[in-house]
């Protein structure tokens, strides 16, 4: 573990909630991408609102494009950024997915070294065309396998209208997969920031918490 991790942890053990965002950088989301930044800059402007939620939601980020690249855990005030488009025209969503699942098991295992207690994970999967490695269908069992496993829940939101993408998104999570209502993204970023600070609130004992419907933003997970 590095010394800044060290020090995090001594400067405020609060629990924590980790959550992993996967942004499709792809060139398909040129047209999308103004409207997610801005979604995104209110999601982080709501958090940080919030006395506990500043303190116990720790971001890290998966952007998916050429080449994915991750973001460290960190807590919401550090994370102030906009996303930009990649050049090439990939959708690498299952090396994204992979890449997650390993940061969050290492972010797991320094809670645990540093007495940390922490609420289930969330892997939050935002893309707009469908997965085009080669690992993504290993990918998918794989975010599945953990989600069943109790190690992570798992969402994901399609965007737009490509072919075939809400079957493969649903390959990742049967069960949280919601089509995005035009480019409502201030809508849906507010609905996550929303339910991270409930769950911010409770205790860290695995328990479900009751979120909002999502209709407002999108059609119903499943």
């Amino acid at each position: 573990m590095s010394e800044s991790s060290e020090i995090q942890f001594a400067e405020n053990p609060e629990d924590r909630v980790p959550v992993v965002l996967i942004v499709d950088v792809s060139p398909s989301m040129e047209d999308k991408i103004a409207e997610l930044n801005d979604g995104y800059s209110g999601y982080i402007a709501d958090l940080l609102a919030d006395p506990l939620a500043s303190l116990r939601v720790e971001l890290a980020i998966v952007t998916c494009g050429d080449g994915n690249r991750f973001i460290p855990f960190d807590r919401a005030e550090n994370h102030r950024r906009e996303f930009q488009i990649d050049a090439a025209g990939s959708t690498p969503l299952g090396g994204a997915v992979t890449m997650a699942l390993h940061e969050l098991e290492l972010r797991k295992q320094e809670y645990k070294r540093n007495g940390i207690n922490y609420y289930r994970p969330w892997l939050w999967i935002m893309s707009d065309g469908e997965p085009n490695d080669d690992n993504w269908r290993q990918a998918a069992a794989n975010a599945r396998k953990a989600e069943e496993d109790k190690k992570v829940s798992v969402y994901c939101v399609g965007i737009g209208d490509a072919q075939g993408m809400m079957e493969n998104l649903r390959e990742f999570s049967p069960t949280r997969t919601a089509k995005l209502d035009k480019l409502k993204f201030r809508e849906m970023f507010k609905w996550l920031s929303n339910s991270q600070k409930k769950v911010s609130q409770d205790k860290a004992t695995g328990a479900a918490v009751q979120l909002d419907p999502v209709t407002d933003w999108a059609t119903a997970f499943r």
